[in-house]
């Protein structure tokens, strides 16, 4: 997470975790940082065991099973949304977003992570056809900047930042309204 700097963070949740690649890579730079790894427990307890973290890493990582259509863990500082939204439909979008609102105190950060889907399509080849496969597969679809401003906005957020990563991936920093 060379391209985001969390030196003043020390709780941090990650939703639909998956293989805990990120809160890896952010807890291997962030020596002050705890991470809670949430997603369906079944995921959890196949992560649990397959992610290889060093001892010193190990004890500063929490895992949480559950469903973010229910509820996300509460009162950590920042909150992940890598890959998330672009797999749901704006409805079930505004019920996640809604989940991480509820339980996010006041000073909370909100991360989307997501590829943004360019105003000209047809310059970007790559976010089109997963626009495409998105549809497809579960009704998600790739968003342009301006759809996710709206979703964060109708959830109880205000968008503070945009930054691109050098892997193709947009964050988006939104804090609560």
């Amino acid at each position: 997470m060379a391209c985001l700097d969390l030196s003043d963070v020390t709780t941090a949740v990650d939703i639909a975790a998956g293989g805990g690649t990120l809160a890896a890579a952010m807890l291997a730079t962030n020596p002050q940082l705890t991470v809670t790894l949430f997603d369906l427990p079944h995921v959890i307890e196949h992560t649990r065991h397959e992610l290889d973290l060093p001892p010193g890493q190990e004890s500063r990582c929490h895992w949480t099973g559950g469903d973010f259509f229910s509820a996300v863990p509460g009162d950590a500082e920042l909150y992940l949304l890598k890959s998330v939204l672009h797999d749901w439909d704006s409805e079930k979008c505004l019920e996640i977003l809604g989940h991480c609102r509820t339980a996010m105190p006041g000073d909370a950060r909100l991360l989307v992570i997501e590829r943004l889907l360019s105003e000209d399509p047809v310059s970007d080849t790559l976010v089109a056809r997963l626009d495409i496969h998105m549809m497809a597969v579960n009704g998600g679809r790739e968003r342009r900047l301006v759809e996710y401003r709206d979703l964060l906005d109708r959830s109880g957020f205000s968008l503070h930042s945009v930054s691109n990563s050098k892997s193709g991936f947009t964050i988006l920093e939104a804090v609560p309204s």
